[in-house]
């Protein structure tokens, strides 16, 4: 147990892709939590710099600079000799799966995820059971093909790897090609395209509407997605918000050949000499949203083969037709009642449980 004004170094750790290594540091705060950081062993050769930093994260120690020093190096001079290694990619390493708080295989303990995604803070987030997730999508998943695909999708990201396959593909939510409607159905009304993908996004973590990444991103960023997401699902919502706003965001026609690519921008040496800066590879299955169809000859030239390939459309129903819950029988007002109803228990579900059916997946697949 921790006292006042002690702390210790529980090991090192060595990051893959920055090539840096840290001290993990235990430490109690001023309001008595204990609470572990890294810092990085280069600055324990100047340690009131790792007194600042301590006390930068609100750590409990002695107010006179001289104490506090001692502090630090008596827990250097007893450190513990443990160490292991650290990745921001998750994903296959040998025979074993990275996964955000977990470690799959023969390296469990030796090798783990950083823990960090800024680019995506939801990943890996759990909440709620396995069992609660599975019975309360069970009703909807009865009446959807497409809340059925999209898990699918999810559950497939492991395995390409496994099947020897170095391309992702996409995969796009759309409405059914705009058509004269006597019925004055509304073609785009809300569909549950993004419900889906947020279905989806539940098996890896918390999949809040404001947690989806939306198309308005730099092409860094979507690189920096993709790599965190390796070997998992990525999920892309609203591509109208793409074409919306300031910024360099990349371009649409770009995402099917740069999402599937599974390589990022080659940058110099120079460049990568910064440890945010590095070469970057993934492969995944992605899923993205929008409100206009992608091959649509009365509204837009057909698109490249190339992209047609990587980026397959799958037209949903309209709203007014039940949307995502296709298998719906009835009148329409009895349909959309029934749609109504089941979207809100997918709602409520994902809201509670998210983020347990993977690990369970992958603790099987390994």
């Amino acid at each position: 147990m921790l006292f006042r004004s002690t702390l210790s170094i529980l090991g090192s750790e060595f990051h893959m892709e920055r090539r840096e290594s840290y001290y993990m540091v235990q430490f109690r705060d001023v309001a008595g939590q204990v609470r572990t950081i890294r810092i990085g062993r280069e600055k324990f050769i100047a340690t009131p710099a790792v007194v600042a930093e301590l006390l930068k994260a609100n750590a409990d120690l002695p107010d006179n600079p001289k104490d506090a020093v001692e502090v630090v190096r008596q827990a250097v001079a007893t450190r513990q000799t443990r160490t292991r290694q650290i990745t921001s990619r998750t994903g296959w390493h040998g025979t074993s799966f990275v996964y955000p708080g977990e470690t799959f295989g023969p390296l469990a303990g030796k090798l783990k995820h950083d823990g960090t995604s800024g680019i995506d803070p939801a990943l890996g987030l759990k909440n709620g059971s396995l069992q609660a997730w599975k019975e309360g999508l069970k009703n909807p998943c009865e009446h959807s093909d497409y809340l059925i695909f999209a898990a699918s999708i999810a559950f497939s990201g492991p395995l390409f790897d496994l099947a020897g396959e170095q391309e992702g593909v996409v995969f796009h939510y759309q409405p059914q090609h705009s058509a004269p409607d006597n019925k004055g159905t509304k073609t785009k009304s809300s569909s549950g395209k993004t419900l889906a993908a947020r279905v989806a996004v539940s098996t890896i973590g918390r999949p809040q509407k404001t947690d989806l990444v939306s198309f308005a991103m730099t092409q860094r960023a979507s690189e920096d997605y993709c790599f965190s997401h390796n070997n998992l699902v990525g999920a892309l919502d609203e591509e109208g918000r793409a074409l919306s706003g300031t910024g360099k965001h990349i371009k649409p026609q770009q995402l099917p050949y740069q999402l599937t690519s599974g390589r990022g921008t080659l940058l110099s040496k120079k460049a990568i000499q910064d440890s945010d800066l590095q070469n970057l590879t993934w492969v995944l299955p992605v899923i993205t949203t929008g409100e206009k169809p992608l091959d649509d000859p009365k509204n837009q030239t057909a698109r490249m083969e190339g992209a047609q390939v990587r980026m397959a459309p799958i037209p949903v129903p309209p709203g007014g037709e039940g949307g995502v819950f296709n298998r719906l029988q009835g009148s329409r007002d009895e349909i959309l009642k029934s749609a109504h109803l089941l979207a809100r228990q997918v709602e409520q579900t994902l809201a509670e449980n998210y983020g347990v059916a993977m690990p369970a997946y992958l603790r099987k697949l390994v």
